[in-house]
């Protein structure tokens, strides 16, 4: 009888091994079906017509996918700023990691490693509210402080901006 137990739960733990390995499997490819069933499911907004946006939700759609579909940081950051760059004409990703935020990539400012480890000040205007509330934060180049400005002087750009 024991060794009947025994056998059982070899048995159970080769299958749970083996279930578990499938659903490892599919967990990315039902991400992006679930992602774009919900977006489906959603109403259209009503002050934003494809046509004004300049995208139609199928495009939409297509860029969360790309972004779900990355499987490294790195493919996730490339998907999330190409997919961006269609909405935008600039586009910058600044990476936080141990309490700084440094530039990864950019989009639209002629040379995409042109934010490249810049790093911007966590503690001071929009980025730190942004930061510490995890929201979109509208704001103005001058409250960006003194490096952030001569940097960008370089480059024309909009003098307004938005974290998220």
């Amino acid at each position: 009888m024991a060794e009947q137990n025994q056998k059982q739960d070899e048995v159970r733990q080769l299958v749970e091994h083996a279930v578990a390995r499938a659903f490892q499997a599919q967990i990315p490819q039902l991400q992006s079906q679930i992602v774009e069933r919900v977006l489906q499911a959603l109403p259209a907004p009503v002050s934003v017509t494809p046509s004004a946006a300049g995208e139609d939700s199928g495009t939409l759609v297509h860029a969360v996918s790309n972004i779900h579909a990355g499987s490294t940081q790195k493919e996730i950051l490339r998907a999330l700023l190409d997919s961006g760059s269609g909405y935008c004409s600039r586009i910058a990703l600044f990476v936080v990691k141990s309490g700084a935020a440094s530039g990864w990539q950019s989009r639209g400012f002629g040379d995409d490693e042109a934010v490249k480890d810049f790093s911007l000040d966590l503690n001071a205007g929009p980025v730190a509210h942004t930061y510490q509330n995890r929201v979109a934060t509208p704001g103005n180049i001058a409250e960006m402080g003194r490096r952030f400005v001569d940097n960008s002087a370089a480059r024309p750009m909009n003098r307004s901006w938005c974290c998220r």
